[in-house]
């Protein structure tokens, strides 16, 4: 008894307690920097564990909290009137400065939301190029900065784009690039809210382009779990995978689509058969 309230009472050592105080959710952990100042010092040494991020021109969201870069007016003597950010809120407009308190091993699903067409130069980040889920959200309704250049080179398992403008032309290199690239099985492209007469359009000029075949019977293998809408085209991507195209409901309105592709499987690679519905 004696010897259990010994163990009980002994500290953790200092590698023990990073590894308690990482796996903390943020909250907890700055009610630790608050209450208990001799943790301080390694608390903030150590990356938060943070899975869902949205990064806007001067905000920062996480876990349902949101951190606002506000300018601070302060006088001087060398400065009569400079502006300032309060270092007190961690209110910041440098991107390097909220990602790095981020443990990047476990940051799968970053959002972008692009007010003033200012946002595109994350793209070449390292942690935003491999993140698992990758969104983009543009409230600049007329031109963007993005470049295909900057798409071809994303790495992410599902990429989606919000309100961005891509041409025929764009689709068409990002197809390519990914056929030629051989993406993994599971690698998805999102691009939402379109008109359902404008995918479409460009899943039958797609098909043109790439000599594209029609899903036809084989629809039920590829999506069974989803809801489709109007015709489905594939690509062959070598022996073992296939690239599907298709129209899927928006998630963004009730009354607009999204057009879809995604890597899957080849029927052939798994020995499945489709069967004809006749």
């Amino acid at each position: 008894m004696e010897n259990q309230e010994v163990l009980r009472s002994k500290p953790l050592s200092y590698e023990a307690s990073k590894a308690v105080l990482k796996s903390l959710r943020l909250e907890t952990r700055e009610s630790i920097n608050r209450r208990i100042p001799a943790l301080r010092t390694i608390n903030s040494r150590l990356p938060y564990i943070l899975e869902n991020v949205i990064i806007g021109d001067n905000t920062f969201k996480t876990n349902g909290r949101e951190w606002i870069m506000r300018p601070i007016w302060v006088q001087s003597s060398e400065n009569p009137l400079r502006e300032v950010v309060d270092p007190e809120n961690r209110n910041t407009k440098d991107y390097d400065y909220f990602i790095g308190f981020i443990d990047l091993d476990v940051l799968e699903n970053v959002k972008i939301i692009d007010y003033v067409n200012s946002m595109m130069d994350l793209c070449d980040k390292p942690e935003i190029k491999t993140c698992k889920n990758l969104t983009f959200y543009s409230f600049y309704l007329l031109e963007t900065n993005i470049s295909v250049d900057q798409l071809l080179r994303l790495r992410n398992q599902h990429l989606q784009l919000e309100i961005y403008r891509l041409t025929l032309h764009d689709l068409q290199l990002l197809v390519q690039d990914w056929i030629t690239a051989g993406r993994d099985i599971g690698t998805r492209f999102s691009w939402e809210p379109r008109s359902f007469d404008g995918v479409v359009d460009h899943l039958n000029r797609l098909k043109t382009h790439f000599g594209a075949v029609e899903a036809g019977s084989n629809l039920d293998y590829y999506f069974s779990n989803k809801k489709i809408h109007g015709n489905v085209i594939t690509l062959k991507m070598g022996e073992d995978r296939e690239l599907v195209m298709y129209c899927g409901e928006s998630k963004m309105t009730d009354y607009l689509w999204t057009f879809e592709m995604e890597v899957v499987a080849s029927t052939t690679a798994t020995g499945t058969v489709p069967t004809s519905d006749v």
